[in-house]
């Protein structure tokens, strides 16, 4: 009898799709500071106009206390965690514009206080290079807060609702809030 190996849990398209999504990212990074300051030359915005006229100098991203950025780059990342983990709850064609409509308001309701980066990778590329505070000052804020919005999030909707409400999450056709999914229903 010929026994056979299990499925690779990962295939090759997988696998490639996997590397296309670490390594292409870079490469657009890589391409892009190559060419940013003649972008943003042409002033496109009012802070395009702004960042030529410094120099195309980067200048503080935090204008408050270092407690209230670190609770607004937290608040963020909790909101689009939460949105990415039941979106699954709207139809297929409204997901994207939910996703897109809640970065949109954080965006706007956190930007003038840290930028409302609320991603630690590119908070690293793009705010941690300026003055006005240190690297632990610059990590608290743009990596502590999001990972721990997030941690909340998963925590909360994972494990205490669940628990509080006496279901498991793990049910089959409930999502991670103990609600049915609407394809299972």
């Amino acid at each position: 009898m010929h026994e056979h190996s299990p499925p690779s849990v990962y295939s090759d398209k997988a696998q490639r799709s996997s590397f296309d999504l670490l390594v292409l990212p870079s490469h657009v990074l890589f391409i892009y500071s190559r060419h940013e300051t003649k972008v943003w030359a042409l002033e496109l915005s009012d802070l395009h106009l702004k960042h030529k006229s410094l120099g195309f100098k980067c200048t503080n991203p935090i204008h408050t206390v270092l407690p209230k950025a670190v609770a607004v780059e937290l608040a963020c990342a909790f909101a689009v965690q939460t949105t990415v983990t039941h979106v699954n709850r709207l139809d297929e064609k409204y997901r994207v514009q939910l996703i897109a409509a809640v970065v949109t308001v954080l965006v706007y309701a956190g930007g003038s206080v840290t930028g409302a980066v609320f991603n630690p990778a590119l908070a690293f590329s793009i705010q941690f290079p300026c003055s006005g505070n240190t690297f632990l000052e610059y990590s608290l804020v743009y990596c502590v807060g999001p990972v721990l919005g997030v941690v909340i999030s998963v925590l909360l909707f994972d494990k205490i609702i669940p628990l509080l409400s006496g279901k498991s999450a793990s049910q089959k056709g409930v999502d991670s809030a103990g609600i049915k999914d609407k394809k299972t229903a």
